[in-house]
């Protein structure tokens, strides 16, 4: 576990320094602003998370024209936050608005259009809405795989994705349960309430997909 006391120490300081040498609404300004808002979200301070990251958000809104990336990762923070608060509609609501960014900022291959359709198909997964949270997380893999090399270690060199630290036989153990007609939505919900990370998601969808 990180130090987080330590941290915000450090953070806070280069926010004196910031806010004594810049404008209010300078871009770096932003920065410490969600600095600090990170460490509150790792704390679980997610009030603490949101009033930093909002801060933040408000200077790129003045500083930045409306369809700069910078906004919609933004938007995608203050998203998680309400992701990890467990409101969903309203974090599906902001990761709504990064994704225009990024669709109009990004072209159609980009990474960041890849985590913001695994955002969509996560939090569906969380409202139980199963064939969604499917149906976004194949477009996240598809992009993945034509943006990221074969060594990325998100895909591993037969196009599997990567599930880091995934227990001996879990591949076979879903080929085995797909064939014995185990409804997808079982896979999609497994993953949700064990795993937490990007490969776990894709790798449930890769495996979906190919006991379609």
């Amino acid at each position: 576990m990180g130090d987080y006391s330590k941290a915000l120490e450090f953070h806070e300081k280069a926010l004196k320094i910031d806010e004594k040498a810049l404008p209010p609404n300078h871009p770096n300004l932003a920065s410490s602003y969600n600095n600090i808002g990170a460490v509150y979200n790792d704390m679980g301070d997610y009030s603490k998370a949101l009033e930093f990251y909002e801060k933040a958000h408000k200077i790129k809104e003045k500083a930045l024209p409306p369809n700069h990336p910078s906004l919609a990762n933004s938007y995608n923070n203050i998203g998680a936050v309400y992701n990890n608060m467990g409101d969903y509609s309203k974090a599906l609501e902001f990761y709504e608005k990064a994704h225009k960014i990024y669709e109009k900022a990004m072209p159609p291959n980009h990474p960041d259009l890849a985590m913001s359709y695994w955002h969509f198909g996560s939090i569906n997964a969380k409202m139980h809405k199963y064939s969604e949270a499917l149906s976004f997380l194949e477009k996240a893999l598809s992009i993945f795989k034509k943006s990221l090399p074969p060594s990325h270690p998100h895909i591993q060199s037969r196009g599997q994705v990567a599930w880091p630290g995934r227990p001996p036989g879990a591949c076979q153990a879903a080929g085995q349960a797909g064939s014995s007609g185990v409804n997808q939505q079982l896979y999609i919900r497994i993953g949700v309430q064990i795993y937490n990370r990007i490969e776990d998601y894709i790798f449930l969808a890769d495996t979906i997909h190919k006991l379609k």
